[in-house]
């Protein structure tokens, strides 16, 4: 079959708390064997979480894996099975302590298909409130991260100006951007 792979053999190689990585014997559409290694990662979700005066919110954190300190949406790992949707206001509850009058579905990214199988879900979140009682942040206990609270139109341009690596913030906050210029989102 063109442009299809079949799975010949698979093996775990490592079983963790993020993910699990196999080594995988595929066939190839010409019949030939290769070799594969994937990553199986149960997905997750990214909030951008715009105030009712239109800043937004960040998270500053160090990431290990790229060995810099980055600035992203709040965003997290769904757990097995979990509704995207409760997984966002989950996790923008956990690391900003807001909750959003309205959450709007942006999509969902693949952003690493050629070994991994993560899926994250994308949201906006408008018009945030912090609500009363609301202890704050509640991070895992392994997590440590700032809130940044920026202007929409400067995020924009630390986008376009390199300053925001991250994939995932990026997207979002470039589909807000065209979303608001087609006024089909009114806040920001």
């Amino acid at each position: 079959m063109h442009l299809y792979e079949e799975t010949i053999d698979s093996k775990l190689k490592f079983d963790g708390r993020v993910f699990k990585a196999y080594l995988d014997i595929v066939r190839l559409e010409d019949n030939s064997e290769t070799v594969r290694e994937f990553v199986e990662h149960s997905g997750g979700v990214g909030i951008l979480p715009i105030t009712p005066d239109g800043d937004v919110l960040l998270v500053k954190q160090y990431r290990y894996g790229g060995k810099a300190v980055t600035l992203e949406v709040p965003a997290g790992k769904l757990e097995l099975n979990e509704d995207p949707e409760k997984g966002a206001i989950r996790e923008l509850a956990e690391e900003t302590g807001y909750m959003p009058s309205e959450l709007h579905y942006f999509g969902a990214i693949f952003p690493s298909p050629a070994y991994c199988s993560e899926i994250i879900h994308i949201y906006i979140a408008d018009k945030i409130k912090f609500l009363p009682g609301n202890p704050g942040q509640k991070l895992d206990k392994e997590e440590f991260l700032d809130i940044v609270k920026i202007p929409f139109k400067k995020a924009v341009e630390m986008v376009m100006q390199g300053e925001i690596w991250d994939a995932k913030t990026q997207i979002l906050i470039l589909k807000a951007n065209l979303m608001l210029g087609q006024h089909l989102i009114t806040n920001a």
